[in-house]
């Protein structure tokens, strides 16, 4: 299904987010042979143990519904001052003392406005423009044509209510940020009960 690079281990950053869960989930079921490790990079906005637990349940979730074992799971801090979870530099660092072929399962906007002027600019911004087609593999598509694979996978009422968007609650999502707003535009809700 992708691009890989032989014999590196992948390394995958997992923001929580579904963007990033539905990658670590297609790369496991279709790459089993790999070596594939997910990275999550936090802010010290949240305890670590609580970040565990959430993406724990991400993790185990995927393992058990592709039979796969992750090898490492990587919890990295940030360098990030903004909103947002990870930065370039977070990576460099990391593949300082980690070789291998990183992967950020970032979409780009949606050709939409949801009535305020606050977007993730990032996405569509220098810092992932850079990056090869094979390190972003969903760059050119929007959160809904993601929202479709998880139908289409049967994700919808398994992996995204562990996924989480926020940025402005820790522990609910408030419904009013730009990335709820997405969230809601992609999926027809922001979470499932």
């Amino acid at each position: 299904m992708f691009d890989l690079p032989k014999n590196d281990i992948i390394y995958v950053s997992c923001s929580g987010g579904a963007d990033s869960s539905l990658l670590l989930f297609e790369l496991t079921k279709f790459h089993k042979e790999r070596d594939i490790r997910p990275i999550h990079f936090y802010k010290e906005d949240v305890p670590l143990y609580i970040r565990k637990e959430k993406m724990n349940k991400i993790f185990n979730l995927i393992t058990k519904l592709n039979k796969y074992t992750f090898k490492s799971v990587y919890y990295r801090k940030t360098d990030s001052k903004n909103y947002l979870n990870i930065t370039m530099s977070d990576f460099e660092k990391f593949h300082q003392k980690y070789k291998g072929f990183s992967m950020i399962g970032v979409t780009k906007n949606p050709n939409i406005s949801f009535g305020e002027e606050t977007v993730d600019n990032e996405r569509q911004g220098k810092k992932y423009q850079n990056l090869d087609e094979k390190e972003t593999p969903y760059f050119k598509y929007t959160k809904r044509d993601l929202a479709q694979k998880y139908y289409n996978y049967s994700l919808h009422n398994n992996l995204f209510p562990l996924t989480f968007s926020c940025i402005v609650n820790t522990e609910e999502h408030c419904g009013e940020c730009w990335w709820c707003k997405e969230r809601l535009w992609a999926f027809g809700r922001i979470i499932w009960h």
